[in-house]
């Protein structure tokens, strides 16, 4: 046990499963031996290890790969030691995967003598439900003897083989090898080829996301845009991606309200200033820029309704009542709700009312 805690740079594949029998099993007493930053790391590339597990599950899922999501779905809930993934949505997928596995079965035996290609389909369309399902793999095993399996599944290896060792790590290389690597999934599910390529794949997916970042926090917004929307272009259901896309809308949303904030204080529309202001702070409490906005404009909107009414009430004593009238309703078309010109405005109405009758 202590010789296998000692290993460093095991985390991602032993360690996590050591500390679920560390921590939450009989053999806590063995946690002593672990100094405090061990503890750390193990704890961290459990959580990490749960997040991926998880996104793996959705992903498989919305693609699906029912087998691989339930595997990651239940791993999920062995590291948590409690179902945070409801066992009622893993049993339904179970079922789910059985129903479809039977299906695809029983079409792959229905096109297995007349149409051999689209019988190696659906065989590995079961085993994308349930890894072993019946004579599944016997099955697969005897349709790629035959010749002409071989060399449409050869004609999809060298395809692959092709893309990946032209790769010119760009985006639409990426894009190329994306389509060649499932073509070939698609008929041949545990060929160990896509190994390979699933790795090149992860390593050129790892620089584009980091490029875009990179972009991300340059503040370059329209570059790290286009690029996280070519990546969710490949990776459909990617949320870093989905995540970035949605903060670089919510910062442009921002500097475009900021924007007519400040164009609306300059034009002295305090009101406008302050409305958009606000929904900037409504989407981040403590922008800076959007802060001394509503102040600027509080304290000129204050200074513009004193002086506005200090000219209407000026008129109303000099007995300037038509005058006096139209400051007031203009107090009232900036600030509709200012309690001392609706007073004036019905107050002056009557006056001239009553001088008309009179009249």
């Amino acid at each position: 046990m202590l010789l296998l805690l000692k290993v460093n740079h095991m985390y991602n594949y032993i360690l996590p499963f050591i500390i679920y029998i560390l921590f939450f099993t009989g053999c806590s007493n063995y946690v002593e031996y672990l100094s405090p930053n061990t503890k750390k790391h193990i704890y961290k590339d459990v959580q990490n290890e749960i997040l991926t597990q998880t996104d793996k599950g959705d992903i498989s899922y919305k693609t699906g790969y029912l087998a691989d999501a339930i595997s990651a779905y239940e791993i999920v809930n062995f590291y948590e030691n409690k179902p945070v993934i409801p066992l009622k949505k893993i049993n339904k997928i179970k079922s789910e995967a059985k129903n479809n596995a039977s299906y695809h079965y029983n079409l792959a035996l229905k096109h297995s003598k007349t149409d051999k290609k689209r019988a190696l389909l659906e065989f590995n369309n079961v085993l994308k439900n349930i890894h072993n399902y019946k004579d599944t793999k016997t099955q697969i095993n005897i349709l790629k003897q035959d010749e002409k399996m071989k060399k449409f599944i050869y004609k999809l290896e060298v395809s692959l083989h092709k893309e990946l060792i032209s790769n010119t790590q760009t985006t639409s290389q990426l894009r190329k090898i994306h389509f060649a690597y499932h073509k070939l999934k698609k008929y041949d599910l545990q060929n160990s080829l896509l190994k390979s390529a699933q790795h090149q794949i992860k390593i050129q997916y790892s620089k584009l996301i980091n490029e875009a970042i990179t972009l991300y926090n340059k503040g370059s917004l329209l570059s790290a845009n286009k690029k996280f929307t070519t990546i969710k272009s490949i990776y459909k259901y990617d949320k870093i991606a989905d995540n970035y896309l949605l903060m670089i809308k919510n910062t442009q949303e921002k500097e475009a309200l900021i924007k007519k904030a400040k164009e609306a204080l300059q034009e002295k529309k305090y009101l406008k200033a302050q409305k958009y202001a606000q929904e900037v702070l409504l989407k981040d409490s403590q922008n800076k820029v959007a802060i001394e906005i509503m102040k600027n404009a509080d304290k000129g909107s204050k200074e513009e309704l004193s002086t506005l009414l200090d000219k209407g009430k000026e008129n109303y004593n000099n007995k300037n009542l038509n005058k006096a009238l139209e400051n007031f309703q203009e107090v009232l078309v900036r600030y509709p709700d200012n309690t001392t010109a609706l007073i004036y405005v019905k107050k002056i109405k009557m006056q001239l009312q009553t001088i008309k009758s009179l009249e």
